[in-house]
């Protein structure tokens, strides 16, 4: 805080806080990094159900690459591993 020798009493400036729930027109217009990634593990997953395992497999990997730090990456890491044991499973 600078004090000023022309005023006594030194004002400090106002800072205006929104609480940390408040949505900002930047957080409504910008998805959210989780909600990607848990859109494209879902996608990934309706793939996988419907056995369209090369479809899967691309989408997890691609989730895996573009959201390594989520809770997302480790379940498509997983999924893509069960992928491979069909392939493997399917080519004896």
């Amino acid at each position: 805080m600078l004090l000023s020798c022309a005023s006594p009493n030194p004002v400090e400036p106002k800072i205006d806080v929104a609480p940390p729930d408040a949505a900002t027109p930047a957080d409504a217009s910008e998805p959210s990094y989780f909600g990607n990634a848990a859109a494209l593990f879902q996608e990934a997953e309706l793939r996988f159900d419907l056995r369209d395992y090369a479809r899967a497999d691309a989408l997890y990997r691609d989730l895996v690459k573009r959201f390594a730090y989520s809770q997302y990456a480790k379940k498509a890491e997983l999924r893509i591993a069960d992928i491979e044991k069909l392939r493997l499973d399917a080519s004896h």
